[in-house]
């Protein structure tokens, strides 16, 4: 799963070089393993890289249960919290043999057939959706029917690191006849320089796989993620510093045009956060920011009240079905313009 970044800094100072460097395995086993009695989906792949988990392999219709809502990861991590979630949504996962989620393609792409594979964290792998719900499985559908002749792998992989990504596309990306690449993961938070990671792991990447097109995505920014969205657009500026010739596409300005004034939005002024309801303007709901995340009081909000929900996003880290659907067709155009069809 795509760790908010939030929980990733709330790891604490003294933890967070830790984090940057692996920690995250941690996160991948109880957020994998369900937070609220899902089944267990990932596991590790130890070819892959020390640490390194995946998706287990043939998984059918395992069952989902997650937060349908912002949450504090106290919620999933404590079993009395956690039985206090009601606001919750389900989903199912199947993954192949080849330990890639909804995969029926064969083992290389039929003559005159693109593939190409969108590869991840939680966002990619389409945590809270169904598996057609994903947005490689609605990039596919939306490029057939512009008439292209692909077909998408989907190796997103719930709180996936950078360096599980890179193993995947040095050791496994080079068997599957791949086009293409749409390498999608916003770059860590915490110590050190994010884009000097980010930029050598993705030149490991085209380096791995020199004839196949390559798109790096970074994901939307949820409007209940204060920290992301002081930062996104530094990220973005971080990267295309390093990017020479790679081609980046920022995802949050076209998902903040398709959400426009609808659902809800938290703002931070002053030291202050406050809800508000868009359509209306109305304030819900003000408490004194903290250091990460959101004060107790919005999570409580946002538990009580079901309409408190920001538009395009089931919490804050992850777009719901049309969410997704709302990306779709920039990705689309964007990959067309860089001529992956000619």
């Amino acid at each position: 799963m795509n760790i908010s970044r939030r929980n990733v800094l709330r790891m604490g100072a003294a933890g967070v070089a830790v984090a940057a460097v692996g920690g995250g395995v941690a996160f991948q086993n109880w957020r994998a393993h369900g937070g609220l009695g899902s089944a267990r989906i990932t596991g590790p792949w130890p070819e892959l890289g020390n640490n390194v988990q995946w998706v287990l392999p043939d998984l059918h219709d395992a069952p989902m249960v997650v937060p349908d809502r912002p949450h504090d990861v106290g919620e999933t991590r404590d079993p009395a919290r956690r039985a206090a979630v009601k606001r919750t949504r389900t989903f199912t996962v199947n993954t192949s043999s080849r330990r890639l989620r909804a995969d029926t393609l064969g083992p290389l792409p039929a003559a005159g057939k693109r593939r190409f594979v969108a590869i991840g964290d939680s966002v990619t792998f389409g945590w809270g959706v169904a598996d057609d719900e994903s947005w490689p499985a609605q990039l596919q559908a939306e490029l057939l029917r512009r008439g292209h002749d692909v077909e998408i792998l989907n190796a997103g992989v719930p709180a996936q690191r950078l360096e599980g990504m890179r193993g995947w596309l040095e050791r496994i990306g080079p068997t599957l006849g791949l086009d293409g690449v749409l390498f999608c993961r916003r770059p860590y938070p915490g110590a050190g320089d994010p884009s000097q990671i980010y930029f050598e792991t993705v030149r490991a990447v085209r380096a791995a796989l020199p004839r196949a097109h390559l798109q790096v995505l970074l994901p939307p920014v949820s409007q209940f993620d204060p920290h992301g969205t002081r930062v996104w657009r530094q990220e973005e500026s971080g990267l295309l510093a390093r990017f020479q010739g790679i081609p980046l596409f920022e995802l949050t300005p076209v998902m903040r045009a398709a959400q426009g004034q609808r659902g809800c939005r938290v703002e931070v002024m002053g030291g202050v956060v406050t809800v508000i309801r868009g359509e209306t303007g109305e304030r819900l709901l003000t408490g004194a920011a903290t250091e990460f995340g959101l004060p107790p009081e919005v999570y409580a909000l946002l538990e009580a009240d079901a309409s408190v929900r920001e538009a395009l996003f089931f919490d804050d880290g992850h777009p719901d079905r049309d969410g997704f659907a709302a990306l779709v067709p920039a990705i689309a155009d964007r990959i067309a313009e860089e001529g992956w069809f000619a």
